[in-house]
């Protein structure tokens, strides 16, 4: 097991390190990578959504909204920023929102390539991918995508982030997906998809339901 352990940090820690700027973090609102009076609020979080993900078997947690300009994509990366301080946990966060990408805009990041590349198998997870952490893995798309619809419908597409998941076993993955009332991608995605594998985080200051959504707040 210790061995089996230690072969996946190092598999890990193949993916090219990336260390944002503190400039850029505090200009896009990022406050969790320390334990400030400013990242309690997403500690908060962090914590409910870590508990409910490991009593209910979850690893994917879809994080949208209702509309733009609604903080999902400022949560999402809060989240993933939080999850380095937390080294038994490893996180992946993916910016599916294709239409209005921002992760790699909110890191200052520029990787070689996107996650559209990634999804269509034109690019390789292990050589776009950035580590901002031993245990934490972004994942951006660097230009928008026309039909972005089409790209995360594909078989193709879900099948890469099944291999994805198969080889990097991370506890906890984010999706970064477009507002609801937006476009289509979001709804289609879940709803078709393997909606039992997935789990949805809105803003909506409800109760966990039954159904295959997890509302927190935005």
């Amino acid at each position: 097991m210790l061995a089996e352990e230690e072969a996946l940090s190092e598999l890990w820690m193949y993916i090219a390190p990336f260390e944002p700027a503190e400039r850029r973090l505090k200009q896009a609102l990022i406050v969790s990578s320390y334990p400030t009076n400013e990242a309690t609020h997403f500690d908060i979080l962090r914590t409910k959504l870590l508990l409910e993900a490991r009593q209910n078997g979850w690893t994917r947690i879809a994080i949208t909204s209702a509309a733009a300009a609604s903080g999902k994509t400022t949560m999402a990366c809060n989240l993933i920023a939080g999850f380095g301080r937390q080294p038994e946990v490893r996180g992946m966060l993916f910016d599916f929102d294709l239409r209005r990408p921002s992760v790699a805009k909110f890191f200052g990041a520029d990787p070689p390539a996107s996650v559209a590349d990634v999804l269509d198998g034109t690019a390789h997870f292990e050589e776009q991918a950035l580590r901002l952490h031993p245990n934490t893995i972004v994942s951006v798309a660097t230009t928008h995508v026309r039909d972005p619809s089409r790209l995360l419908q594909r078989q193709g597409a879900i099948d890469v982030i099944d291999d994805i998941q198969a080889v990097y076993q991370p506890n906890i993955m984010l999706f970064d997906l477009p507002p609801v009332l937006v476009s289509d991608e979001a709804r289609a995605l879940l709803r078709q998809r393997m909606p039992r594998r997935w789990r949805r985080l809105t803003n909506a200051n409800v109760k966990f339901p039954t159904t295959a959504m997890l509302p927190g707040s935005c």
